[in-house]
């Protein structure tokens, strides 16, 4: 209640490349979300992005891996009467 959101998530895992235990994968999003007024400022966040992902397993209970993320996010509808702060995330982005 009081928000509306949207979104969708596309992922793929390798787990074993060339009979090696090392994985590779991927994910790709994007994630809408409309804040109402009457649970505080109202505003829109739309989030687009997606990773890559390479792990090794170490043992049979340990992974190690690393993770490469770009997010792009957009902050819109903002209205006059927001805080300075909630004004100021959508200067940075």
């Amino acid at each position: 209640m009081g928000s509306v959101s949207s979104s969708f998530e596309l992922s793929f895992t390798e787990p074993w490349i060339f009979d090696y235990p090392l994985s590779f994968g991927f994910d790709a999003y994007n994630t809408e979300h409309s804040r109402s007024s009457d649970v505080g400022y109202g505003y829109d966040e739309k989030r687009t992005g997606g990773d890559l992902r390479l792990a090794k397993e170490i043992s049979e209970f340990i992974r190690a891996g690393l993770i490469y993320r770009l997010e792009a996010v957009d902050i819109s509808g903002i209205p006059d009467d927001a805080t300075s702060d909630l004004k100021k995330e959508r200067e940075i982005i």
